[in-house]
């Protein structure tokens, strides 16, 4: 909270509401103990620490065995619990200060500075800058005993285990830019000469310093000082009098040799500190495309073994050699998933290794303090709770993996793997979830429809028979028809709604199989108004079919049962007495079936909802059903490829619209033919 206040108003002076140190680590000797000082620092004050080092273009040209030690450092900073931070800046200063500001730092810990004189006067100080600069921060300055500082001038750094330095290329390879130096300045020369006597001396000066720019940004700082000064001296030599020879007979030329050589050392510095940066960004950058376009694979992604390989293929691509990820099975114990080894995986991965390294959650082999004797490297998948696998790597060249920015980049992708899984699997368990919820809701749901409709037929059939069983001797002929007939009308209502359950399990499970067959419409409809003509005895039900007789390619017991079902609807929630219409129409592609009553109508905004499971009207009466036979309409004609709707009518009642499509071209009905006497 207090960080995002002072991002609204926008306040960039630390607020000491928390003790936080930053330790600044370089390579020298004196980094391990301003690693021990500043954990010493937090635990006594009980504050979070970070360990930082800012690599600058002069440290980006270090060799390898002194990055190989500014690694270990860092290495050896998270083991005692700290958050190592790598910057790439040209300003050191100025980067400790920006992360100082960003992080709320309260207290900063550095190495006194090692220049001393008129070199710290001339050139100043990183930590004399830092303490001008830091306000609100407290910097402690850490001595170095006098071996240490020897041993750091001397360059002599232990390298990293695993590590290795670059192999020696040959000297031919090794002085390649020096030789080019050299013949850039010969090629300088020899256009100067071509422009002796036309053109000033001047401008022959400008031959050599483009000269010095060809070389800092093909070869670098090295190489390009060379040409510097083998600039002036040809220049000298060749173009000064006395020619050939490097007296000067004119001091002024003193002066131009001076200038000449200190602006062809700054652009040799200048140009290659850009070749530098623009390497570094060069890295940043395919690094962030690399990053892109995992992560964009991964957000895709629809299963772990998607997400496996693609994290394999991506890992291979950038680090090099093979490599697995294994996860643990019900028990805890890691190993090879099955259906998640692919071809480029990694084969004989040490188990057990794996198995410390997801119980403990931290990484192990190769190049690390913990089982370097183990194939490959082992890194825990990390999860939000706990940890989920184990990444195991096979690279071809440690140091791939090892370096400050490749550890970050390597981490950032074990990152997005262990979010895509956790993606995919609260996504699985979220479906499973919904199919229990959904589950749960249609038994508590069909449990509470049926309780009361299953119970009233139930309760009238025990009453009526036990009346039979013992009063039948009391009973006149009538009154026993009469029970009689109260079990039978119950009993085939409970069939009813014993059968409409079943068929909506049927089709829910898409079981059900259609036997399509051409049938004429109006014997199906004269089939179901006389299977119903009790229930309709007190109705008018009108029937009005276009002329001849529209044939339709069905399943006529289904098609019967949509009939009974909305006509057995309309009877339930319309007034007694009030009339049914039923008719069709055909075109050479589909026939529509309508079913009209003239009661309340359907509510607003419920003309869909009356066709879902277990949906009844409020104002249904005693004798309704579960609220499945509407459903079953729908599953029945969508079976069939049609659709059925339902709204209101503009004189009052509602209107259900059956639509079934001609698949197939009518077969043709031959009249028959008249008996001749």
């Amino acid at each position: 909270q207090m960080q995002d206040y002072r991002e609204d108003h926008t306040i960039r002076e630390i607020w000491q509401v928390g003790e936080r140190i930053l330790v600044c680590v370089g390579p020298n000797p004196m980094a391990e103990r301003l690693i021990r000082a500043g954990k010493r620092l937090a635990a006594s004050l009980k504050a979070e620490w970070l360990v930082a080092y800012v690599e600058t273009p002069p440290l980006q040209r270090m060799p390898a065995v002194r990055r190989d030690a500014v690694l270990r450092m860092l290495r050896f900073a998270e083991q005692l619990g700290a958050e190592t931070i790598t910057l790439s800046a040209p300003d050191m200063s100025e980067a400790v200060i920006g992360l100082a500001k960003e992080r709320n730092v309260t207290k900063i810990v550095m190495g006194k500075p090692q220049r001393r004189g008129w070199r710290r006067w001339l050139l100043g100080s990183v930590v004399d800058t830092i303490i001008a600069e830091a306000h609100n921060i407290n910097v402690y300055l850490l001595g170095s005993p006098q071996e240490e500082a020897e041993r750091g001038r001397r360059g002599t750094h232990a390298p990293l285990p695993g590590l290795s330095a670059k192999p020696d290329r040959g000297w031919l390879a090794a002085y390649r830019g020096y030789l080019g130096a050299a013949a850039t300045t010969l090629l300088c020369t020899l256009a100067a000469k071509a422009m002796f006597g036309r053109f000033e001396l001047t401008n022959l000066v400008m031959a050599y310093l483009l000269g010095v720019i060809f070389v800092a940004t093909r070869y670098g700082r090295g190489p390009s000082i060379l040409a510097s000064v083998l600039g002036v001296l040809a220049f000298d030599f060749f173009f000064v009098v006395p020619y050939q020879s490097f007296s000067v007979s004119d001091t002024q030329y003193l002066f131009t040799f001076a200038v000449m050589l200190s602006v062809a050392l700054v652009i040799a510095n200048l140009m290659a500190n850009v070749r530098s940066q623009a390497k570094v960004a060069a890295h940043r950058e395919r690094r962030a495309t690399v990053l892109y376009a995992m992560s964009k694979e991964l957000a895709a992604s629809r299963s772990e073994a998607e997400i496996v390989q693609i994290a394999a293929h991506h890992i291979e691509i950038e680090f090099g050699g093979r490599n697995v990820l294994l996860f643990p099975d019900e028990n805890g114990r890691i190993g090879y998933g099955a259906g998640l080894f692919l071809d480029e995986s990694l084969p004989g991965a040490d188990l057990s290794v794996a198995q410390w390294v997801f119980d403990h959650n931290e990484i192990a082999g190769q190049g690390t303090n913990t089982l370097p004797g183990a194939t490959g490297v082992y890194i825990p998948l990390s999860g939000a709770e706990k940890t989920i696998g184990v990444l195991v790597m096979a690279p071809a060249n440690l140091r791939r993996v090892f370096l400050p920015e490749q550890r970050k980049l390597l981490q950032t992708f074990v990152n997005l793997i262990v979010q895509a899984i956790e993606r995919v699997r609260l996504a699985e368990q979220a479906k499973l979830n919904q199919v229990q919820m959904e589950s749960e809701r249609l038994r508590n749901s069909l449990l509470s429809s049926i309780s009361h409709d299953l119970r009233t037929p139930l309760a009238t059939i025990v009453g009526s028979a036990s009346t039979l069983v013992e009063g039948d001797y009391a009973l006149e002929p009538e009154d026993r028809r009469e029970l009689s007939r109260a079990i039978y009308d119950e009993a085939r209502r409970m069939a009813s709604l014993v059968n409409n359950i079943l068929d909506m399990a049927r089709f829910h499970a898409g079981v059900v199989k259609l036997n399509l067959q051409w049938h004429i419409l109006e014997e199906i409809i004269g089939t179901v108004l006389t299977r119903l003509r009790k229930q309709l005895e007190p109705r008018s039900v009108t029937v009005r079919l276009p002329p001849g007789a529209p044939l339709v390619y069905v399943d006529s017991v289904l098609l019967e049962q949509v009939l009974a079902n909305l006509l057995e609807n309309a009877v339930r929630y319309t007034p007694e007495g009030s009339p049914i219409e039923i008719s069709a129409e055909s075109t050479p592609f589909t026939v529509t079936i309508m079913v009209a009553d003239h009661g309340p109508g359907i509510p607003k905004n419920q003309e869909e909802l009356i066709f879902e499971k277990f949906y009844r009207l409020q104002h249904e009466g005693p004798q309704s059903g579960v609220g499945l036979g509407l459903t079953i309409c729908r599953a029945i004609v969508e079976a069939h490829g049609g659709y059925i709707r339902a709204k209101n009518r503009g004189g009052g009642g509602a209107v259900f619209t059956v639509v079934l499509p001609l698949r197939e071209s009518q077969p043709r009905i031959e009249p028959e033919e008249e008996s001749q006497g």
